[in-house]
């Protein structure tokens, strides 16, 4: 990372440049990748939370369709 920080330092295109400077680099791209990441988590999470959630009730709905194999209480924790 150094090599990488005085290659775009001394280079000299990407050293006149103050902006351009600020924008390269495995740093910097980890960065903003980072960032774009944790926006499109945020974005996504609440679908996802309304989506588990559906398929949990169904799921719940289907196991007490089905009941239980002795015809006992669902919870262990009742016997």
């Amino acid at each position: 990372l150094r090599n990488e920080e005085r290659y775009f330092r001394t280079h000299p295109v990407y050293s006149r440049d103050r902006s351009l400077s600020g924008k390269c680099g495995t740093m910097n791209l980890a960065r903003n990748l980072n960032g774009i990441l944790i926006h499109h988590i945020r974005d996504c999470l609440p679908e996802l939370k309304i989506r588990i959630a559906n398929m949990m009730g169904d799921v719940q709905s289907e196991l007490d369709a089905l009941g239980m194999p002795d015809g006992g209480p669902r919870d262990p924790g009742q016997m």
